[in-house]
Parts: C-alpha cells; sequence; structure tokens
C-alpha cells in the first residue's frame, strides 16, 4: 500500500498548499473551472498531478469509448477509490491519448464567445432570477454567484462549527466566520465560472480578491469550502454549456435554412427556364418534408440529450432551493452531433458524470492494484514497463528511469495499468510520510456529510437552549401526524367515532404507534421523538430514547389527540369522508386473510373465491357496508371460532388474525358513528430527518443475513482496527436493501452498497427524509455501540449465548465429519488392496469383505460402495439389484464425493458388494425374523379381536409358526388362517350388509396382511430360504462359498435367546388388541411399538415382557387412512411423523394397508 500512502500525503500536503495566500487558491480554481463535474477531492489530486488537465478519464473510456489510445509511456493521475482494494484508480488527460485511424474522435469542449452572453445571462435568469443589465457579464455572473453563496453560507457555517478546530477560524466569532464564509464562496463560485468562459487571469484578480482564503487551514475547513464552491459552480456551468449549444445549434439551423432556400431558388429559376412548371411544386414538398424530418429528428436528439444531461442535478436544485432548468434546450456544447456528444460527455465526465451526492468510487472506472501508475500498454498489450531488467519494443534493455514520452504505439481496446511501484510518475516530489495513513474520508459528500453529522457524532449530547419549550401547536403537529403505518391516522380517527374510551384509546394508541422513531425542526429546533410501551419520549437534538428532556404517557398522548379531533384540527373534511372506506378495506382483507390462508377455505354463503383477491375484497367490502352482510360474516366467523375451538380445524399462518379480533372489529364497524368538526384543511407534516435512535435500532438490527448481527457482534469484540473492521462490514453486508427498515415504519427502506448504508422514510425515489452513513461512519458507531454493550438488548445477547453453542456443536460436526471422511478414504482404499490381494483373476474369495466390515463397520463400507456405484450407475458392470441398492444409502453422486470411489475394477467391486451386502443381511436376520413374528402375532390377535373369538395367541418357537388356543382347542400354522379367514369373510359380508364400513374396511385391512403370512406358511422351506436370501445377479467373477462358511456367519451373528419365552396375547381385555380404541390412541399404539421394535434391533437382543406387551399393541394401519392423507389438517402433526418414521418402502406399504380389499379365497 506503498502507492496509496503517497497520494494519500500528497491529497494533504495540496490542501495545505492550496489555502497558503490567494494566488495558490486562484491557481487551483484554475483547474478546478476546467474539471467542474470532478468532486473536490479528485479536482485536488489532478490538480497537484496535473494542474494543465483539461479533459480526463479511464483508460477504458478513452480506448472503449472514444478510440482513443493512451501514448506509451504516459503517467496516469492517481485517485482515491474507496472501492477497489487498492485504494486508488488512474485516469487519463486528453494530452495522454491519440486518435485511432479513422474511427477515433475527441470531444469537443464549450467555449465562450461574445455573441454567446446574452444567451448565457437570459438562460441563467430563468433559473438564479434577474440581474443587473448594466453590470456586464462578470458583474451580473458574480451577482448570481452572491445570491447563491447568500442561500448556503448559514448552512455551510453550521457545518463548519464543528470543523474549524485548529484553523484560523476557530479564534473568531459567529458573525466573522460567516462573513468570511459568505465571501469566500461567493468569490470562489465568480471566479470558477469566469474562468471557465474565458476570462483572463490577470482581469479576474482585478476584480476578484480571497483575503480570507488562507483561515482555512486545515483539511477539514477546505473540504467543506472545496466542495461546496465545485457543487454549487457545477450547476452554473452546465447551464452556460447548454445555452452555449442552443445558440450554436441555433445559429446553425439558420445557415442551413438560408443555404437550403438560394438552392431552392435557383432551382425555381433553373425549371422556368426550362419550362418545367409542374418541378417547382414537387421540389417545394420536397423541401418542406426535408424540413419536418430535419425538426423531428432535431427534437428526438435534444430531448434524449437534455434527459441524459440533467443526470441527477435536480438534487442538488431542491437542495439548495433552486428552480428547475429547462430540460428540453438541446444537447450540451460538448459535441457538433448526438453521437459525438454522448461519448464527449462520458470521457469529460467519467466518475465525475454522476449524482452530485454519490461517492467517488461510482464512475466507469475499476480499481488499478495499489503499485499501479496507470501506464498505458505497447501495441501487443504489455504493461509499458520502464524497470530494470525489463526490455523495450526494440527488445534491448531499459534503464530506470521517468516514463518520458515514447513513440505513439496503438493499443489494444482492453483494460490496463501498469505496475510501476517506485512512485516515479507524482507530478509533485515528497519524500515517504512517516506513519500509517488510512483511507481517507477528508471529502465526504454533501449526502455522506448528513450521515456523518447524524451518526458520527451520536456521542455527542446536543446543548439545549435556555430559552427552548414546545408549546402546545408544535406537540399538536407532532401527533397529527400519526404512526408510522399506512393509513394510520384514519384507523385512529375511526377508533374515535366509534365511541371508543379514554382508557381504551390509550391502550388503542400504544398498539398502533407500538415502538418507532421520529425528528421534526420546530423553529429552527431539531426535535427527536421515540414511542414505546412507556408512552412517547421528547428529545432536544437528534435522539430522544435515552436522555429525554420529558416524557409523556399515553393517557397524555389520547388526551392531546382527542382534543383535536374534537375541535376538528386533526383530520381535514376530505380526508374524513376516506375514513370509512379505509376502515372497511382494513377489516375486509384481514377476513380475507383468514378465510383463505387461516383455514383454507371460503364460505360459500359470502361468494368470495380462492385465486381472485380482488374480486373477493369487493365482496368483502360491499358486505361490510350493510347491517345484513355484517351478519353474515359473523355468522361464518362464529361457525369457524367453534371448530378451530373443538379442534376440527387450525390455523396454518400465524400472521392471521384470529375470529375473536374480527368479531371484535366487525362489531366495531356496526356502531354509529360520532361526528366531529372538521376543517376543510389540516396541515399534516412529514419528518424532517431521520433520528439517532432509529439509526442505532438499524445498525443493531444485523447485516439482514442470518446470525448478521451475532457476527458483527462477534468482530468487534475481537479487537480488530478500523480498517479491518470496514471491509469485515462491506463483505458481511454485501448489497441489497429492505423495506421496513425503521422501527414502526411502513414507508422507511434501506440500501447498502459499496458507498455505504442509505436510509430512506417516504416513497421510493421521492423520500422526506433520508440519510447516507459511509462505512466509516458505520463502522465508528457500531464501535461505540459494543462499547457501551449497548449493541446487544438482553435478550440479544442470551440469543447470542445460543448461537455460540450451536456455533461450537457445528465445528465439533465439522470436525467430526472431517475425521469421518479420512477414515472413509482409509476404508475405500482398504477395499482395493482387499480386492488386489485376494482376486486371482477368476474368482474373488467369499471372505474377501469379512476383514473390512471388521475394521471399519458395516456402516462405513456401505456407504464407500455405494458412492462408488452411483458415481459409475451409468457402468452396466455393475448389477440393477446392486444399484437400487445404493440408491438407498447414497440417494444422488456428488461432486465432491468423487474422491471416495473405489477404482477397482467395476465386475470385481460389484462381486465384492454382494458379499458385503450378504454379511450385512445375515446381520439383520435375527432382527428380521422377530419383527415378522411379533407382527404376525398381533394381526391374528387384531382379527380374533374382531371377531369376538378368546383365543390366547402363541408362538411355535421349533416349528416357526403361531399358535391359537381356545380352551381345549388348539390350531396352529395354516389351521389357523383356514379357519379365522372362513369366519372373517361373512364377518365383512355381514357388516358390509348391515352398513357399519367401517369395520368391514378394519378387517379387510387386517385380511390382507394376514394372507401375506399365509403365502410364506404355504411356500415350502426350500422356497422360502431363497426368497428371504439377498438376489445376486450372474457375474463374470466366480465366487466361492461353503455351507460351512454360511452356517458359520449365521451362528456368529444370531441373537442369545437365553432366557426367552414365548410370549401369550390374551384378549380378554379389548385394551390388549386395540378394539375400541379411537383412532389417534390406535396410531399412538403403532407408533409406540414401530419404534421400541427399532429400539430392540438397534441393540440386537431379545424384548423385554414390558417390551412384549408394548408390541403386542400394535394394531395395523386398518382404519386410519386419515394418518395417510396430507389433506387432512387434524393429522397433520401425524401425518409428518409417520413420514419421517417410516422408509419409503414402509410407508407404502403401510398406506396400502389401510384401504379396503376385495374378498379372496383362503384355499
Amino acid at each position: 500500500m506503498r502507492k496509496y500512502q503517497l497520494i494519500s500525503a500528497l491529497a494533504e500536503e495540496t490542501a495545505k498548499e492550496v489555502v497558503r495566500n490567494e494566488e495558490s487558491w486562484r491557481r487551483y480554481l484554475n483547474t478546478a473551472s476546467r474539471l467542474y463535474k470532478y468532486p473536490f477531492k479528485e479536482q485536488l489530486l489532478i490538480y497537484a498531478q496535473r494542474p494543465d488537465a483539461t479533459a480526463c478519464d479511464s483508460i477504458e473510456i478513452w480506448n472503449e469509448k472514444m478510440h482513443c489510445w493512451v501514448n506509451k509511456g504516459a503517467k496516469g493521475i492517481a485517485l482515491i477509490d474507496e472501492d477497489s482494494f487498492s485504494g486508488l484508480k488512474y485516469v487519463f488527460d486528453i494530452s495522454d491519448v491519440h486518435k485511432a485511424r479513422r474511427i477515433g474522435r475527441f470531444p469537443n469542449l464549450w467555449e465562450m464567445r461574445d455573441e454567446h452572453m446574452e444567451a448565457v445571462i437570459s438562460r441563467l435568469e430563468k433559473t438564479y432570477g434577474d440581474t443587473d443589465k448594466e453590470a456586464g457579464f462578470a458583474g451580473r455572473i458574480q451577482e448570481i454567484a452572491g445570491r447563491i453563496a447568500e442561500d448556503c453560507y448559514k448552512e455551510l457555517a453550521s457545518d463548519m462549527e464543528y470543523l474549524k478546530e485548529g484553523s484560523f477560524l476557530e479564534e473568531l466569532d459567529e458573525l466573522n466566520v460567516e462573513t468570511r464564509i459568505r465571501e469566500t464562496l461567493a468569490d470562489s463560485i465568480a471566479y470558477t465560472v469566469l474562468k471557465r468562459c474565458g476570462m483572463e487571469e490577470s482581469e479576474l484578480a482585478e476584480e476578484i480578491n480571497f483575503p480570507y482564503i488562507h483561515e482555512f487551514n486545515t483539511v477539514e475547513t477546505l473540504s467543506q469550502l472545496g466542495s461546496n464552491v465545485s457543487d454549487l459552480s457545477k450547476p452554473i456551468l452546465m447551464e452556460i454549456g447548454k445555452a452555449i449549444g442552443a445558440y450554436d445549434r441555433q445559429i446553425a439551423q439558420n445557415r442551413e435554412e438560408t443555404r437550403a432556400g438560394r438552392e431552392h431558388i435557383d432551382t425555381l429559376e433553373k425549371n422556368i427556364e426550362n419550362g418545367l412548371a409542374n418541378a417547382s411544386e414537387a421540389d417545394c414538398n420536397a423541401l418542406k418534408r426535408e424540413s419536418e424530418t430535419r425538426d423531428e429528428q432535431s427534437i428526438t436528439q435534444t430531448g434524449e440529450a437534455g434527459e441524459r444531461s440533467k443526470y441527477n442535478e435536480s438534487d442538488i436544485r431542491e437542495e439548495r432551493g433552486l428552480s428547475d432548468t429547462d430540460g428540453g434546450s438541446g444537447r450540451t456544447a460538448e459535441g457538433g452531433t448526438d453521437e459525438v456528444r454522448t461519448d464527449a460527455q462520458e470521457v469529460l465526465t467519467g466518475t465525475q458524470e454522476r449524482s452530485l451526492y454519490g461517492t467517488s468510487s461510482e464512475g466507469y472506472a475499476e480499481g488499478t492494484p495499489a503499485d499501479d501508475t496507470g501506464a498505458g500498454r505497447a501495441e501487443n498489450g504489455a504493461s509499458d514497463r520502464t524497470d530494470e531488467g525489463e526490455r523495450g519494443d526494440n527488445g534491448a534493455d531499459e534503464s530506470r528511469g521517468s516514463d518520458a514520452l515514447g513513440s505513439e504505439d496503438e493499443q489494444y481496446p482492453e483494460l490496463s495499468g501498469g505496475d510501476r511501484d517506485d512512485g516515479a510518475d507524482l507530478q509533485l516530489n515528497i519524500e515517504q510520510p512517516e506513519g500509517n495513513y488510512q483511507q481517507l474520508s477528508l471529502f465526504p459528500s454533501f449526502e455522506e456529510q448528513v450521515g456523518t453529522i447524524a451518526a458520527a457524532e451520536a456521542s455527542i449530547q446536543y446543548t439545549m437552549p435556555a430559552a427552548f419549550s414546545l408549546p402546545q401547536n408544535q406537540i399538536d403537529t407532532i401527533l397529527r401526524s400519526g404512526g408510522g403505518r399506512d393509513n394510520s391516522r384514519k384507523r385512529i380517527y375511526a377508533k374515535y367515532q366509534q365511541g371508543k374510551t379514554p382508557e381504551e384509546m390509550a391502550e388503542f394508541l400504544k398498539n398502533e404507534y407500538k415502538t418507532t422513531g421520529k425528528g421534526f425542526e420546530l423553529d429552527g429546533n431539531p426535535v427527536s421523538l421515540w414511542f414505546d410501551e412507556s408512552g412517547m419520549r421528547i428529545g432536544y437534538g437528534t435522539s430522544a430514547k435515552e436522555n429525554p428532556i420529558a416524557v409523556m404517557s399515553w393517557q397524555e398522548v389520547e388526551s392531546h389527540i382527542r382534543a383535536m379531533v374534537e375541535n376538528g384540527t386533526y383530520m381535514s373534511a376530505n380526508e374524513v369522508f376516506l375514513v370509512d372506506a379505509a376502515e372497511r378495506e382494513r377489516v375486509a382483507m384481514d377476513i380475507n386473510n383468514f378465510f383463505r390462508d387461516g383455514i383454507s377455505e371460503m364460505p360459500e354463503s359470502l361468494e368470495l373465491k380462492f385465486s381472485n383477491y380482488p374480486a373477493s375484497m369487493e365482496r368483502l367490502c360491499e358486505l361490510l357496508s350493510t347491517t345484513e352482510g355484517r351478519a353474515l360474516i359473523q355468522g361464518e366467523l362464529e361457525k369457524a371460532k367453534a371448530q378451530l375451538d373443538s379442534g376440527e380445524k387450525q390455523i396454518k399462518w400465524r400472521y392471521v388474525k384470529r375470529p375473536d379480533y374480527l368479531l371484535e372489529q366487525l362489531t366495531d364497524l356496526g356502531v354509529e358513528k360520532k361526528a366531529f368538526p372538521a376543517l376543510d384543511t389540516v396541515e399534516v407534516r412529514n419528518e424532517d430527518f431521520i433520528t439517532q435512535d432509529e439509526i442505532d435500532y438499524r445498525m443493531t438490527g444485523g447485516s439482514g443475513i442470518e446470525h448478521g448481527k451475532f457476527r458483527i457482534y462477534e468482530y468487534f469484540m475481537e479487537g480488530h482496527d478500523k480498517k479491518d473492521n470496514i471491509a469485515f462490514l462491506k463483505d458481511e453486508y454485501g448489497t441489497g436493501g429492505s423495506s421496513h427498515a425503521l422501527p414502526g415504519s411502513d414507508r422507511a427502506h434501506e440500501d447498502h452498497d459499496a458507498k455505504g448504508i442509505r436510509l430512506e422514510k417516504g416513497n421510493y425515489g421521492s423520500p422526506y427524509a433520508k440519510v447516507l452513513l459511509n462505512w466509516n461512519v458505520v463502522e465508528k458507531r457500531i464501535r461505540e455501540l459494543v462499547q457501551a454493550d449497548k449493541y446487544l438488548s438482553p435478550e440479544g445477547k442470551e440469543a447470542y449465548a445460543q448461537y455460540k453453542q450451536e456455533q461450537a456443536e457445528k465445528a465439533m460436526r465439522k470436525e467430526q465429519e472431517k475425521l469421518e471422511r479420512g477414515t472413509r478414504m482409509e476404508c475405500k482404499e482398504a477395499i482395493e488392496k482387499a480386492i488386489a490381494e485376494n482376486f486371482d483373476g477368476t474368482t474373488l474369495p467369499r471372505d474377501t469383505a469379512k476383514g473390512v466390515i471388521e475394521q471399519y463397520g458395516k456402516e462405513r463400507v456401505e456407504y464407500v460402495l455405494a458412492n462408488t456405484i452411483m458415481h459409475l450407475s451409468h457402468d452396466g458392470r455393475f448389477s440393477v439389484n446392486n444399484k437400487e441398492w445404493a440408491k438407498g444409502i447414497v440417494p444422488s453422486a456428488e461432486w465432491n464425493t468423487r474422491d471416495l470411489i473405489v477404482t477397482s475394477h467395476p465386475a470385481v467391486l460389484d462381486g465384492f458388494t454382494n458379499q458385503a451386502r450378504r454379511y450385512q443381511e445375515l446381520d439383520r436376520e435375527p432382527d428380521k425374523a422377530l419383527t415378522d413374528k411379533v407382527m404376525e402375532m398381533s394381526v391374528i390377535a387384531q382379527i380374533c379381536g374382531e371377531l369376538g373369538r378368546k383365543d390366547v395367541v402363541e408362538w411355535n418357537e421349533e416349528t416357526g409358526a403361531v399358535i391359537i388356543v381356545d380352551g381345549e382347542q388348539r390350531l396352529e400354522g395354516r389351521e389357523v388362517y383356514d379357519t379365522l379367514f372362513m369366519e372373517a369373510t361373512d364377518y365383512v359380508m355381514l357388516q358390509t350388509v348391515t352398513g357399519n364400513m367401517e369395520r368391514a374396511v378394519i378387517m379387510d385391512g387386517l385380511l390382507k396382511q394376514a394372507k401375506e403370512y399365509l403365502e410364506r406358511c404355504e411356500q415350502p422351506p426350500e422356497q422360502a430360504e431363497e426368497k428371504a436370501g439377498v438376489e445376486e445377479t450372474e457375474k463374470t467373477v466366480e465366487e466361492t462359498e461353503s455351507v460351512e462358511q454360511v452356517a458359520e456367519a449365521k451362528a456368529e451373528t444370531a441373537i442369545d435367546m437365553t432366557g426367552a419365552v414365548n410370549f401369550r396375547i390374551t384378549p380378554d381385555e379389548e385394551e390388549s388388541t386395540g378394539k375400541g380404541f379411537a383412532a389417534k390412541d390406535k396410531f399412538r399404539q403403532n407408533v409406540e411399538a414401530i419404534r421400541t421394535l427399532e429400539m430392540i434391533e438397534s441393540e440386537n437382543r431379545i424384548a423385554t415382557p414390558e417390551e412384549q406387551e408394548i408390541l403386542a399393541k400394535y394394531v395395523g394401519w386398518g382404519g386410519l387412512a386419515d394418518a395417510f392423507d396430507e389433506t387432512k389438517a387434524n393429522w397433520a402433526g401425524e401425518y409428518q411423523g409417520l413420514k419421517s418414521l417410516l422408509s419409503s418402502e414402509e410407508y407404502a406399504s403401510a398406506r396400502e394397508s389401510t384401504g379396503p380389499m376385495s374378498r379372496f379365497s383362503t384355499s
């Protein structure tokens, strides 16, 4: 950053130099008059490096817009660029460039001539008022400059009050300071304008003096003065340019018409001589059409140019109280044609042709490295270096030295910049400054000054004048503005019309205002307001929250507002007329939202439409306007309220108003309205400024990104320096914005970008209060709030502690994932090694996967294999069965897991996968057997319960069959199903005939589940064993396997059955089978049984007696179809819980079992 430090020091040195005496100030103004579209701080740096500069811009604009190439070896003019990484950008003067062949062009700068003077003065008088016609051109310009200074000097003097410390102005009283500012400002504006108009310096020196310029001898005071001179001179010179352009175009048009007239006369005479009488009429019509076409083109070009040249000029006129200029006067004088004018304007302005209140970082130029001289590039596109050891165009070594102009090598139109870091390109030879130089904030724009004063000095308490008081009429003015929400005043007035008591109104006002801030300037005094639960706090200055000079309770606020309403000074008659319609629309919107979004049901009786919001609102407003309509709405709301109270329906969105509130509002609409007097006109003031309380509220709200507040607080607590803090804030906030940015205000919005944070109140594009806080100011204020322990509220600190805990847990999980990834990588390598060592070219031994599984665990081996198969799913050498299996573990192939792909041959790896899956299935077989046994016994018990049988359900461990015992009768296996199916078939028929469809559906579901167990019982043992195993696709790679190995593997994974006993289900009590329970009770028992079973399986053990009782209460899903229906609002929780509890296959199977099934035979 050495180059940046040099330029920063250069700016400070130049600032001190230009105010040393009158002659120095004149020299600076000579340069500034030519570069009037640049902001002051850039004018100052251009003057320091190239005092003779005429038209400057970046190399990109010269190359791409004007087709001019920067001369080889030309020295760039370094400017501060707060947005670039290096802090610098470079521009080149017109003397440093040359035109490309055929297409290159230079901008045309307007030049003042004697014949222009009257047109210029005439145009200026339209904006700035009439002047003394006897005073001459220079005198009339001085008169205009004096008027502008008279309008602005008090504001500048007020700003200077905070900045004059250390200057010669410090010891002067207020009157003398104002005198010096007014005279110096007026003379500087006049000098700048007259110098640009071509008046000689010697003539100006005789008429204009600067006797007080040396007293602005600090950077801060000069910055204020210089910025105002630049800002106020610019619109005058822009108007002069437009006037000259319009004058020259008119002269050119007159000449063209004269020439065309002569040619036409010559043609007529020639036609008469030739006897062609009809030709004259044709020529006349053609000339008329040509003239009309030319006029239309001129108007079109003029209109476009006028629109482009305005460039936010209205901002300064509004700020200074000046009238708007004539935007239709045509192009500026910078070009002879519209095309040239446009490009010329861009070259002349670059960063300068932007909003007056923008920061210097705006514009076309890109940031340049800190050590970049901005030197041009040669024809080959390489940097024009002159550093030692590098070669020139001729290939010879060039010595280190100054950048002299070389040959006129043309450049390609590409972004470029040099790489010099020795500082030799500086125009002023200064020594390396001592100490650390940070980014300059010495030259703020006007809007930034507003933000700086409002926020940077927030810690300075205003001194309230001894005679200050807030009379009744000013309190009325404040309260008459209402709250911050849209239609707030109408809502307040409506409640008074409804006859609310003072106590009711005080409570209503507290809820209406909530927390919000307001700032007014009353009789020249800044008055801030802060509304919260305690009432209205009043403060002198920009803050009222912490040190108010007065506090009004809500009862007192209500009393003031009531008095205004009753005496007719709160609202005008026209606005009172609109109150009823606004209230109906508000209530209609709440009712529509309740039915549409709250319970998702539009009552047919109200004739509302889901998809047509305007039509629904119109219908509701119509109903609300009549007693019958309100009664109809009331009935529907009461019906909905009863459904919500019973649990039949639930409100889906929290923002929706509850029926109790809506019924209360409906009642209020129907009461007889009280009438109050109302004046024809009542002034309602908008706020004048955004208070510091509101700014602090926004700053303590964070960046608008999740946990942004906590990240900012944490970073500032770490104690970084200012520069790092600013960089962090820029990165954290990024570019964006939001509405409702300030507390309690519907029309407050915020935008943030590289310049800072902009807060506005009012409509977009026309706010009535705004402030721009650059990042220096934001950093300073946040640092103050953090140090004062005001950045986080007590609730915020609790949330921050929770955030820190979550971050720690997240970091731990991340570390664990990192470790797991390393272990998975080792597992992948182990698989590759096992295959490489065991595969002999034709056969992969059966136990190859066993060692890897034992070392890394089955889950990790599963993941690595599944991940590999999903990445290589296109490879046909993996079986379809294994691909489906892999998809269940790794749903999709992620790019960041490509390093976990096993590189072994796919066919061999597919065989290895079969081995791994076999070992895992063997592990799961005991769990599956226990699950199947309990499920089958549960289904049989439920069927017996539905049929009214008193059987005891048992299980024969030797035969693996279900048993039912009723007294001396004992049935086992197939006999159980034959008996029960016969009785169940008749039972379903009976229930269907008698209309008891619910019992029939339940039994159908149970029979469907039981049929699956029946089919298994009918299969020979060999087929059952084959079906239970894992299917294997034939492979080119053979695997060796023996019966002894399988038996051994099964023995290793078998559950210890010591102490196991047969569990008996006795349906003596209906609760044992779940019969008679409500639907949600059955659902709960099923879920509890499934979770218990999952726990038993995960622990690889048998069920305890208590767990067996839980498992026995599993009743299946017959009759529980609502739990699978996502449209059932009262089953929404159960639906989501079931989706998360069961796998997709289990869920599909369970859902299928809920529906009715056709009768089937048991044979």
